[in-house]
């Protein structure tokens, strides 16, 4: 993987000096959660799950479109997940021992958006908007505690939409953005005769151009 921002690094200074654009790196946290709709069962004994904290840290590369909108594309690296505290149970005790447990899934994505950004430049700051498509594919899973199957069906790449909010600013002679982004799933993440889970995520992260 760090090879890889490392040629796409290249890629984008290349392209800067040639086309003159903008590019830089984005770095941040991510609150991701899962919906359960259950269908054939009482929904109080299905499983609700709490959101999961995650980290998120990418390359982008802006160009301009026309006036006060720009087209920018990002390439992240997203940890997305779930976790829920639950009573632990042993073949001895299958009612519970007493004791709690945290279960957590946790899914790392390679994330592709193509993403319009309409500003205003108000001077130090340079509120925007954020609205695009995005594609997550799936690197990997890991589950503690529980070791079901069926999450290895869950589909390995998902197409989304981000919305989101943010703004530059200048600080010295650096040129800094913070946002906040909004991504949603266009299609349910599993879905059996039972459940079907859709999933949604918050992104706040900082940037520095370069």
């Amino acid at each position: 993987m760090k090879k890889f921002f490392v040629l796409m690094f290249s890629f984008v200074s290349i392209l800067h000096s040639q086309f003159a654009i903008d590019y830089g790196i984005k770095i941040g946290g991510t609150v991701s959660h899962q919906n359960w709709d259950y269908t054939s069962i009482n929904p109080v004994q299905g499983f609700d799950p709490d959101s999961k904290l995650g980290f998120n840290a990418g390359i982008f590369l802006e160009l301009p479109a026309f006036p006060f909108i720009t087209v920018v594309t990002e390439l992240n690296y997203v940890q997305k997940g779930i976790q829920k505290e639950i009573l632990q149970t042993t073949s001895e005790n299958p009612d519970g021992t007493g004791e709690m447990v945290t279960w957590k899934l946790g899914i790392n994505y390679l994330n592709l958006s193509l993403l319009g950004k309409a500003g205003i430049n108000l001077g130090v700051v340079k509120p925007y908007l954020l609205v695009g498509p995005r594609l997550d594919y799936e690197l990997n899973k890991s589950v503690d505690y529980d070791r079901a199957s069926f999450y290895d069906e869950f589909k390995k790449s998902r197409l989304g939409l981000k919305l989101g909010l943010g703004s530059e600013f200048n600080l010295i002679n650096l040129r800094l953005l913070a946002e906040v982004i909004y991504d949603l799933d266009f299609s349910e993440l599993y879905k059996n005769e039972n459940v079907e889970v859709t999933s949604g995520s918050f992104d706040f992260r900082i940037g520095i151009f370069l």
